[in-house]
């Protein structure tokens, strides 16, 4: 995402694991699991240091985040579409997300897309899959015709037990809290950028100029899925 918001050599790009601030993104991610103990002090015992309380935790996050912003997409998706740096051509994105990843939240792409201005491809997801009340909100839809632009695709690989090979993906939880295996199913991560349905669409994006756009590689009346998961599933 950073890339993208600065090089002048290349305009398209597709961000397979998209996904921006760290102080959102470690706590719920499984992968932070591991240094969590050197975090709140557990690790070096009862007097060991460390900050144990959860609120402390997450303001010094927000705090360290102002110097992340100078290295992570954070601090440069403003610019990849709607207000380029000078002397750097305007760029587009396609972004497909794993729903439910357990390793970056599919909300972090979420705040990713709004504040690049990426179009979401719908459907998204199946009725009631999303765990928000009111999902993607802001988000337009890709409108008809040739697009250029960015774009936001999920790939779902369904509910748990609903056909997807290794079994599917439970929605993430709300909170700050990891969606752990066995809990929330298999972690689906990895599964768009294996799906040759995702590798077509990745392929038809970045054509050259005057040919790169966004092409509904999916059934267009319903989600993107992968790891065998057939929509409808239970």
């Amino acid at each position: 995402g950073a890339l993208m918001g600065v090089i002048q050599d290349v305009t398209r790009g597709v961000l397979g694991v998209p996904g921006m601030s760290y102080s959102f993104l470690l706590r719920r991610s499984v992968d932070f699991d591991v240094y969590k103990p050197f975090f709140s002090g557990s690790a070096t015992g009862a007097n060991g240091g460390g900050y144990p309380s959860i609120k402390d935790q997450a303001f010094l996050l927000s705090m360290a985040q102002m110097l992340w912003d100078r290295s992570e997409s954070s601090g440069y998706v403003y610019h990849i579409e709607q207000h380029p740096l000078p002397n750097t051509p305007v760029h587009s994105v396609l972004m497909q997300v794993a729903y439910g990843d357990h390793q970056v939240s599919m909300w972090a792409a979420e705040f990713m897309a709004r504040t690049i201005g990426a179009k979401l491809r719908v459907p998204a997801l199946e009725p009631g899959r999303h765990p928000d009340s009111n999902p993607y909100y802001g988000l337009e839809p890709v409108p008809a015709g040739d697009y250029t632009g960015s774009v936001l695709t999920i790939w779902d690989n369904g509910p748990l037990g609903a056909g997807a090979s290794d079994g599917g993906t439970a929605p993430p939880p709300i909170n700050n809290t990891q969606p752990f295996e066995p809990d929330y199913g298999a972690d689906p991560h990895s599964l768009p950028r294996k799906d040759a349905t995702a590798q077509a669409e990745k392929s038809l994006f970045l054509m050259p100029p005057g040919q790169g756009k966004f092409v509904d590689t999916c059934d267009p009346s319903l989600p993107c899925t992968t790891d065998g998961y057939v929509p409808g599933g239970s």
